[in-house]
């Protein structure tokens, strides 16, 4: 990152149109973990990238009811996930055999933290920001938030109880 330089440029799999989902490194960046769109379903997929070979460590094909936009790992390795499932916006906690757990939550918090992520996996840039159609005041009030997915699957964790 420093030197802004390519160091390497590789096919993931074959995926279907644009890959504009969430991905996330480990906590050791030992490993990318990517949601794609694969040739074969319209729906999400996961996969596991070790960082050093490129090579794929781990794929998980989710059901044709479940649609992941955003993935972030948690200091406790705890991968939660920002998605739909069976037409309605939830947020969840990942594992290998797919979504653990997962809490509903509205659209407008569904859209809100998906433009929240793309922003700021863009680095809220001026062009970015442009694509949005957010109003000025909510960019602004976005770059100073520290939105997690861990933050919101909690609070309503709490909420359900």
């Amino acid at each position: 990152m420093e030197t802004l330089s390519l160091i390497k440029k590789f096919r993931f799999s074959k995926v279907d149109g644009a890959q504009d989902d969430g991905y996330c490194f480990t906590n050791d960046s030992k490993c990318f973990i990517n949601i794609e769109r694969h040739i074969d379903s319209l729906h999400s997929a996961v996969s596991r990238y070790n960082t050093e070979t490129f090579e794929r460590e781990f794929f998980l094909q989710l059901d044709d009811s479940t649609k992941l936009f955003e993935i972030e790992q948690a200091s406790d390795g705890t991968l939660y996930v920002l998605g739909l499932m069976k037409d309605t916006s939830v947020v969840g906690v990942l594992n290998s055999e797919g979504i653990e757990k997962a809490y509903n939550i509205s659209l407008d918090e569904f859209w809100y933290y998906l433009k929240y992520f793309t922003l700021k996996r863009d680095g809220f840039t001026e062009k970015r920001c442009e694509w949005t159609f957010l109003d000025e005041s909510e960019i602004e009030k976005m770059k100073s938030s520290d939105l997690t997915l861990e933050k919101l699957f909690q609070l309503k964790q709490r909420k359900q109880k």
